[in-house]
């Protein structure tokens, strides 16, 4: 189907039904913060929808990133060495976030549990990116020179324009 159908599709489908809205709408949202705002324009059916498919490309995350570390690690393997889990290439923070979210959907977890929880996540996500802009080294930036700076200015002004154009004249 190609990208003039998948619109056409988007326009007339939009107001019957949201799941249809929010897969072609929304494709190119990466963080769960996108997916939860552009959702939100949908109503809450859409939401519920935009953030079941979010959740499902994160956990199959799980398994690309494991098909991969596996592949790469036997790929590099050329001394004969024994195969060792410990030593894949993957992002193990995952299975720490698949342990959690099934905890909390069987419902072990308490809402109250949850709710403080999530507040202590927003508080250490501020701690983080506070950490990460005091610890910027403005000399590193007079040293790379200007040419880094505007091709960082020219990605953000093509994504502004990218999504304005596509939300302002595709719906």
């Amino acid at each position: 189907m190609s990208v003039r159908e998948k619109i056409g599709r988007v326009n007339s489908a939009r107001k019957k039904n949201p799941s249809d809205c929010v897969n072609s709408r929304f494709f190119f949202r990466n963080e769960i913060a996108h997916v939860v705002a552009a959702g939100d324009v949908g109503g809450p059916e859409a939401l519920d929808f935009a953030l079941v498919v979010k959740l499902t490309r994160v956990i199959l995350l799980v398994v690309v990133a494991g098909a991969i570390g596996i592949w790469k690690t036997r790929k590099d393997n050329r001394s004969g060495e024994r195969f060792n889990i410990k030593t894949l290439p993957i992002p193990w923070f995952i299975f720490g976030f698949l342990a959690v979210s099934a905890l909390y959907s069987i419902g072990v977890v308490p809402a109250a549990v949850a709710s403080l929880s999530v507040t202590l996540a927003y508080l250490l996500i501020a701690m983080a990116m506070a950490g990460m802009g005091l610890n910027v080294k403005f000399e590193a930036f007079r040293n790379a020179g200007v040419r880094p700076f505007i091709a960082g200015l020219a990605g953000t002004v093509v994504l502004i324009v990218a999504d304005y154009t596509f939300v302002r004249f595709i719906f």
